[in-house]
């Protein structure tokens, strides 16, 4: 439960952005807010959070007619076809960001082999065990959810032995894919942000867990490519480097590279990004 000071900032913040104090049939409740913030969701969901009196904060707001502050907000369900649409939607622009901000941009998948997928569903089932659980008498999205929690330390692993083989400043995005099987695999960018190159003999030796097939992309097309997969599942896991997609931390990070030019790259970049039209919306999306 958050504080009451903490309730009354969110509130705020709300009512700037068109909240409205809830009303009963005689009266306006006063502490409390209804915030609408599921957009085009076809399955909106409900919560509430309250606030308690006190804490550790320095400053304590009093109770309002002996009541604390509250706000009931209507979110996204974020699994209809309508939530996962606008997600792609949000990804696909901050790829292609990356993409027109990159000296090069690979575009690859990555497999698992039975024996690493076994390991897996076994570290999964042992870890669901002890918290009572049957891994096996899961829904098949709680199973692949549980599956990708076991799988995610690998996929930092992976980018970790990248940019210590290659000493090149890279980003990334990954996407998870239910294959028909019901095994996941993974799509993934690698964007190149200095001029140390990533190879392809790096990148394929890096991955240790199966098969994978990297190439280099050729158009802004490829980038948005891997962001469709997103749509298949409201499972699909987005995993991508902190800051990814923002036009202007991309800017910044490319200029400050070694390149010799810099007042040229910069204002090459900048026009590329001004024939997108919609680039700087990704930001603030």
């Amino acid at each position: 439960m958050l504080t009451d000071s903490q309730i009354l900032d969110i509130q705020n913040k709300a009512l700037r952005h068109g909240a409205s104090h809830r009303t009963t049939a005689d009266s306006v409740v006063l502490t409390s807010l209804d915030w609408d913030i599921s957009g085009n969701c076809l399955a909106p969901k409900t919560m509430e959070l309250h606030g308690r009196v006190g804490g550790k904060h320095k400053y304590v707001y009093p109770l309002i007619d002996g009541k604390s502050r509250s706000i009931e907000l209507t979110v996204k369900c974020r699994r209809c076809e309508n939530c996962l649409a606008e997600r792609s939607r949000v990804w696909r622009y901050r790829a292609r960001n990356e993409y027109l901000t990159s000296y090069r941009t690979w575009i690859g998948t990555m497999t698992f082999s039975q024996p690493e997928l076994f390991r897996f569903k076994s570290s999964a089932r042992t870890r669901l065990a002890v918290q009572g659980d049957d891994y096996d008498c899961l829904r098949v999205e709680e199973r692949e959810r549980q599956l990708l929690k076991e799988i995610a330390p690998e996929i930092t692993k992976f980018f970790k032995r990248v940019r210590k083989n290659s000493g090149a400043k890279m980003t990334y995005l990954t996407v998870s894919e239910r294959h028909k099987s019901g095994e996941p695999h993974f799509h993934c960018l690698v964007h190149e942000r200095g001029t140390d190159p990533v190879t392809h003999r790096t990148l394929s030796a890096g991955w240790k867990l199966g098969f994978t097939n990297f190439k280099l992309c050729k158009s802004d097309r490829d980038p948005m490519y891997v962001c469709k997969y997103i749509t298949k599942s409201a499972v699909a896991r987005v995993r991508a480097s902190v800051g990814y997609g923002d036009p202007m931390r991309s800017l910044t990070k490319v200029t400050k590279s070694e390149d010799p030019d810099s007042s040229n790259c910069k204002r090459d970049l900048l026009e590329k990004l001004d024939s997108l039209g919609l680039a700087y919306e990704c930001c603030s999306t």
